[in-house]
């Protein structure tokens, strides 16, 4: 399988009992091993993916991801540490896989060789963090990371015990990026990217590596997220650019292979987003005019990644959905996964 610019996984979640003939017990089902995340490796021969189970002992659901040669072949556990391991991505140059784990009670960033070995931490943050994703040469890593609590709040746990204010306790989560040294042994620093009154949701690198495209909202208020807007950070300054400011929520940034674009979703103004399907839509990456480009889709498109063959998205139709690829020149689409019943979806390395 020939490498491409982005890995698309389609997961179909499905569950099969060993002694079909019988009724499952609660026990049972709660002990059925079931897939998730998966990541292909760059030139495609490889497959990580996470597989849940249950830990009766410590009364959790524990996570661990595994390998597999794409054509077939018996897995190899590859993670084993204490609690779970979750989300992993692929170094560009396929040696290395990247992975979340609360091992450590906070979720940390760990790398390990894909051809085995001992995980190494990447992150020390006090409160974890987010989402994280390559640069595309692999030199770097951007995470996403809630800021710490304030004094106050953290002497009103001391003296209260924690709890929230609804409507009130908000804390900004900000893009940040570490500098991946193979060699280095203690966890890297991690440098901020963005700052303000917003908080960051996903992002994407662009090609060249040299900035970031993310969207943001006024804070983590549910009722808020019509305020999302794209803007586009420097990695190397933290010159913060807006890119789409119109009304109602924008969203899921994702360069085109060649950089000059950048693909969306979004509500394309439409005060009635909360109850109306979304568009996905194009901008220049250096600004300019927003171009819907799946207005002939009526159903709920959700962006995944852009390819060199053209937009990736999933197309939620009734209570299932399925993969489509787009020509954004022309706004033409098609189906390259059958109409199953089960959910699509995608990982971008």
């Amino acid at each position: 399988m020939r490498r491409t610019s982005i890995a698309l996984a389609l997961v179909i979640g499905s569950a099969v009992l060993r002694a079909a003939s019988q009724t499952p017990t609660i026990d049972q089902l709660i002990e059925l091993e079931r897939p998730g995340s998966v990541a292909l490796s760059p030139d495609g021969t490889r497959v990580a993916y996470t597989v849940n189970t249950t830990n009766w002992e410590d009364n959790a659901f524990e996570t661990e991801i595994f390998l597999a040669d794409a054509r077939g072949g018996e897995p190899v556990q590859l993670t084993r540490g204490k609690k779970s391991s979750s989300a992993p991505s692929w170094s560009p140059d396929g040696r290395w896989i990247a992975f979340a784990s609360d091992r450590t009670d906070k979720r940390q960033l760990y790398v390990i060789d894909s051809k085995g070995g001992e995980a190494r931490l990447l992150t020390s943050f006090d409160d974890g963090f987010g989402s994280f994703q390559w640069s595309k040469d692999g030199s770097k890593i951007a995470v996403t990371m809630t800021e710490p609590k304030s004094d106050a709040a953290k002497e009103r746990d001391k003296k209260y015990g924690e709890f929230e204010i609804v409507d009130q306790d908000y804390r900004t989560t900000h893009l940040h990026v570490i500098d991946f040294e193979p060699a280095r042994d203690e966890p890297a620093k991690p440098r901020r990217v963005t700052t303000g009154t917003f908080t960051v949701g996903s992002f994407s690198w662009s090609p060249d590596g040299q900035s970031i495209a993310f969207d943001h909202r006024v804070d983590a208020n549910i009722a808020n997220n019509g305020s999302a807007d794209i803007s586009v950070v420097n990695v190397a300054s933290g010159a913060v650019r807006a890119l789409v400011t119109q009304d109602g929520p924008d969203s899921s940034p994702v360069w085109s292979p060649d950089g000059t674009q950048i693909a969306f979703q979004s509500a394309m103004a439409n005060p009635a987003f909360f109850y109306s399907n979304s568009r996905i839509a194009v901008v220049p990456a250096g600004g300019g005019a927003v171009r819907a480009v799946t207005t002939d889709f009526d159903e709920q498109p959700s962006m995944i990644d852009w390819s060199p063959g053209g937009i990736l998205f999933s197309g939620l139709e009734k209570i299932s959905s399925r993969l489509y690829r787009l020509d954004p020149a022309t706004g033409r689409f098609s189906a390259i996964s059958p109409a199953s019943g089960a959910a699509a979806g995608g990982t971008r390395l």
